[in-house]
């Protein structure tokens, strides 16, 4: 049973990570965008230290999760 859970749900996660990749990919495509990402951002408790954001030239995995978080707030606040 736990082996067929892990298949039913391997493509479930393939699907999830494909998604993060290609979200990864498009912000450091764009650094205009990953930069205006991160002023969001700032004096927020997930945010690196402004030191560190100018060392980081690709997109983080709080990047990543602060840009899902946005988008999903958008859509929510499209529907209503």
């Amino acid at each position: 049973m736990v082996i067929e859970n892990i298949t039913q749900r391997t493509n479930d996660f393939m699907e999830l990570n494909e998604n993060i990749i290609a979200i990864e990919s498009y912000l450091n495509s764009k650094s205009e965008i990953l930069q205006a990402l991160r002023e969001s951002r700032k004096g927020s408790k997930h945010s690196p230290l402004l030191s560190e954001q100018k060392q980081l030239q690709q997109a983080t995995s709080s990047d990543i999760g602060f840009w899902i978080d946005k988008k999903t707030e958008e859509v929510i606040s499209q529907r209503y």
